[in-house]
């Protein structure tokens, strides 16, 4: 019996994730490597058969070879001799495209539905080039991944297991998932590659409508459909989406394999080309499709880095390939070819390489030239790189057009922008827009920005949202909540969340909160990881464990560490350290540092370190600016100062201040 907490194949469970008609993903955790791992255990009946077993070792085999951005990496696969048929693989936090369509039942942004459809597709053709049919392509089996510049990522899980199952079932049983089948699926022909691009075609008429393109409520009605009715048209359902839409998806679910497009590539290519122009090229060529034989051995073809150099598309694809790839010189080469030509997606992925390596000038002019054609992600880019650089004026103005068009990852900018100047009403109105699509990182600052007005309670929906997804600072800022209002066993539990992401704000909460119970061991633990990250807080935190402990040396080493990034209370800290041990030069000059900062603490402490010399003016006033701050320790010492040289009356105005504030 697989249950949380318990262990199967020497993975710990720790929760079920979802099901299935072909099995159930469990969250786990790697039992040497010490991550979580995505764990598909097939139902019972799937192994109990010779076949079957043989076909999922074969298929598992080929899909743990597939190396792509796209694709789901697969770790490990059960052994022949298992009682169960299993595959382990790498945990995506952001659910998948079934989520999206449950939060927009009339369909998804174009711009959007064209990102997660590109991925896709061209995960398939790295999949068919290496001799892979995937064979139950559909929006559950889309796996959403956020990122902070691009917004959602596509990537395809479940490579092979349908295949396998097919072995065993027939041809309406529970391998196949019916409403994305193409027709020579139900015995009308051979079956290779293009079955896969057909139940693409059959996703994207779902993200960009909300329904499947043949609707129908038993088996023999999704045949017959599938086979002989006509494609429907997704502008009679979104009159909103581009006139050449319906070419596509008409290509893409042609009945005749021969008809349809021969890769996701010319899919891709046709799909940008509606949605970005007012006409379509003429059709594609039928008769150059890859041949895939899922029976026979791949081909190698990872050196054939060759592009069409009069075909811009091809040209762009092969730049981002190689850049996932991480050959960024000869990337750039390709991007450049495509970029000259006005090819907006490689002027933006231009941009963003060259951002990446610090040429902010030629990003810039690339970015412009993409975004001036209408290019929502270089607008928000462009935004992106005039804030870093401060020009907030202009960035502004470019994330606002990325925002009108759609773009949510420039509502969220714009949302985070408006933010920082204090025009909190429109931050929120951009963030709930960005949020409202599903964005992790618009939650979360939705939820930061509801927090610090008091809305605690919509604070933490927000935050549970965007933790959902996988978003670590919401799981370190749920955390942080939570132990706002004493739930500290719940706190706990995010907190370790977000540190096991390698958020280093969470490590250094986890450290604390552990610190003030007293598990001082795990509490180090925790604050030299994040320390070792260079974190400001963890350092000073790590610091005042040691101090406190007595490895004084240590301390002092990690107190400067922190000071020396401008940490006001590790620069108090540090200063209250050299004090102890009477190197009190220096620690007036730490105490002056910090008190600078506005550190009230540091104030009193200079204040105290003044007035033991004998500098009682200046003393005073550092007394004086910590105690207007509230710090009763600063009132009281004022308090006594001024008492000892007779200004009774104002010394019993402070003392009692700092009654009440300790009270």
């Amino acid at each position: 019996m697989v249950g949380v907490g318990s262990v199967f194949a020497g993975y710990v469970i720790k929760a079920r994730l979802g099901a299935g008609g072909m099995g159930v993903v469990y969250l786990a955790r790697h039992p040497r490597l010490k991550r979580d791992v995505a764990l598909k255990v097939l139902h019972d009946q799937w192994a109990a058969e010779a076949g079957t077993r043989a076909a999922f070792d074969r298929e598992a085999e080929l899909a743990s070879q597939l190396d792509h951005p796209n694709i789901v990496q697969v770790y490990d696969r059960s052994d022949p001799v298992d009682p169960a048929l299993w595959l382990s693989m790498r945990h995506i936090a952001g659910g998948d495209a079934t989520a999206l369509l449950a939060a927009a039942p009339g369909g998804l942004p174009v711009e959007e539905v064209l990102a997660l459809i590109t991925d896709t597709a061209y995960a398939l053709d790295h999949a068919h080039t290496h001799g892979v049919l995937h064979r139950d392509v559909k929006p559950a089996n889309l796996l959403i991944e956020h990122d902070p510049r691009h917004g959602r990522k596509a990537v395809l899980t479940d490579f092979g297991i349908a295949r396998a199952v097919d072995s065993a079932t027939t041809a309406t049983s529970i391998a196949m998932s019916l409403p994305y089948a193409a027709p020579e699926r139900f015995g009308a022909g051979p079956v290779d590659h293009r079955a896969d691009l057909y139940s693409l075609g059959c996703t994207m008429f779902q993200l960009f409508t909300g329904q499947v393109p043949f609707p129908a409520r038993a088996p023999l009605e999704f045949m017959t459909a599938h086979l002989s009715a006509p494609v429907p048209s997704v502008r009679v359902l979104r009159p909103d989406l581009p006139v050449f839409l319906d070419a596509v998806i008409a290509t893409v679910l042609a009945k005749n394999p021969a008809d349809r497009y021969p890769s996701g590539q010319d899919l891709v290519a046709d799909l940008r080309r509606a949605v970005t122009a007012t006409t379509l090229a003429p059709p594609h060529a039928p008769a150059t499709p890859p041949t895939v034989e899922t029976d026979r051995k791949p081909s190698d073809t990872r050196g054939a880095h060759v592009a069409d150099p009069h075909n811009p598309e091809e040209m762009f694809r092969l730049g981002y390939l190689l850049r996932q790839q991480g050959k960024i010189a000869e990337a750039e080469i390709w991007y450049r070819k495509a970029a000259d030509t006005g090819h907006a997606y490689a002027m933006n992925g231009l941009g963003f390489l060259l951002e990446q390596r610090g040429d902010l000038t030629e990003a810039e002019g690339w970015y412009r030239k993409a975004a001036d054609t209408g290019h929502a992600r270089a607008m928000n880019n462009l935004g992106f790189l005039l804030k870093r650089r401060g020009e907030l004026v202009e960035a502004e103005t470019w994330y606002r057009k990325g925002a009108d068009t759609g773009n949510v990852g420039a509502m969220n900018n714009l949302g985070f922008l408006l933010k920082r100047r204090g025009d909190l009403t429109e931050a929120e109105t951009w963030y709930r827009k960005s949020a409202d699509t599903g964005h992790a990182y618009a939650m979360n600052g939705l939820g930061f920005l509801l927090e610090q007005r008091g809305d605690l309670t919509e604070a933490e929906g927000w935050y549970r949202k965007a933790a959902d997804t996988g978003h670590a600072r919401a799981m370190n800022n749920l955390g942080f909540l939570l132990k706002r209002r004493g739930e500290l066993v719940e706190a706990e539990t995010w907190y370790r969340k977000g540190a096991d992401t390698g958020n280093v704000g969470a490590m250094n909460n986890l450290g604390f909160l552990l610190e003030d119970r007293g598990d001082l061991t795990e509490a180090e633990g925790w604050y030299r990881k994040s320390a070792d990250t260079g974190n400001a807080y963890a350092m000073n935190n790590l610091g005042f464990l040691l101090e406190q402990r007595g490895d004084l040396t240590e301390a002092e080493g990690w107190y400067c560490k922190a000071a020396d990034t401008g940490h006001a209370r590790a620069m108090n800290n540090l200063g209250f350290l050299l004090k102890r041990r009477g190197e009190l030069a220096d620690a007036e000059t730490w105490y002056r540092k910090s008190a600078d900062t506005g550190n009230a603490d540091a104030m009193n402490n200079l204040g105290l370190l003044l007035k033991e010399r004998g500098d009682l003016t200046e003393a005073e006033t550092w007394y004086r600016k910590a105690a207007d701050s509230g710090h009763a320790g600063a009132m009281n010492n004022l308090g006594f100062l001024l008492k000892r040289r007779g200004e009774l009356i104002e010394a019993e105005s402070w003392f009692q201040r700092a009654r009440a504030g300790n009270s």
